[in-house]
């Protein structure tokens, strides 16, 4: 158990091959599945996600929760609260407004000396952010 983040490809942005085949489950995450019978591939619902990142479990979303905060207090609301509230709000997401809320957030410690698996966190939510911002849909959690 833990926190996943994805992004779904803008129904209009796929090849109208792909788009024939495909439907909009969920308006405000842009969620999509297909509609066609799927292939043996395991990588066939995969192929509908503009950006897919494991967060981690219980223990690493802590860990990350407590250097943020220790490190830049009062600087990273949004993306404690958004993101690292807990390892199992599955379900919810991050509008377009808070994305762009959150990358001011992260452009302000950016630079700073930090673990590497917390600059691996950032750098995951940074191409998070750059799928949500191409392809006008939300970060959603699972």
């Amino acid at each position: 158990m833990g926190l996943d983040a994805v992004v779904y490809k803008n129904i209009d942005n796929l090849p109208e091959g792909v788009k024939a085949q495909v439907t909009v489950m969920d308006s405000l995450t842009g969620e999509l599945e297909f509609v066609t019978p799927q292939a043996p591939s395991p990588n066939y619902n995969a192929s509908l996600l503009a950006a897919d990142i494991r967060i981690g479990n219980i223990s690493r979303v802590k860990w990350l929760r407590e250097q943020i905060e220790s490190r830049w207090p009062g600087t990273c609301s949004i993306m404690l609260n958004a993101i690292l509230y807990s390892s199992t709000h599955s379900g919810d997401s991050i509008s377009l407004d808070q994305v762009s809320r959150i990358r001011l957030e992260i452009d302000e410690i950016d630079g700073a000396a930090m673990p590497a698996e917390l600059a691996a966190f950032f750098e995951g939510l940074r191409h998070l952010m750059d799928a949500a911002e191409r392809e006008r849909n939300p970060i959603v959690f699972h």
